[in-house]
């Protein structure tokens, strides 16, 4: 739906407007992109930092340490690298792929509908 709302917004760049209205649209699409693009990168700035924990678990100073200590960090890395990824209800990642993604689609289905128009 994301990808449909990008594209018409896209296309209506391409029709003569007055100031206020190419300012409005102009907000309207950055919205919109906003509205993607921000749960996409925190996803994946999520993804990124939960595999950057294993390495700092291991990284500490754990040699020295007791057994539980050590248990408990084997138990924590063990956890640690199942990634952690933000879903869309339930059924896409939300990544900076996906966004991409979604805007790859926008511009497809611009390009589909001015091929169409041309004709």
């Amino acid at each position: 739906m994301a990808s449909a709302i990008i594209c018409v917004c896209i296309y209506f760049f391409t029709m003569e407007f007055r100031l206020e209205e190419y300012i409005f649209m102009v907000c309207y699409c950055i919205a919109m992109v906003g509205q993607i693009f921000v749960p996409g990168w925190f996803g994946s700035e999520l993804k990124y930092q939960n595999s950057e924990l294993v390495v700092a678990a291991y990284k500490s100073e754990w040699m020295p340490r007791s057994e539980k200590f050590k248990r408990n960090l084997k138990l924590f890395i063990t956890r640690a690298n199942t990634p952690l990824v933000l879903k869309g209800t339930q059924m896409f990642p939300l990544t900076l792929q996906t966004f991409i993604s979604i805007i790859r689609m926008a511009y497809s289905l611009f390009a589909l509908v001015r091929n169409v128009q041309d004709k």
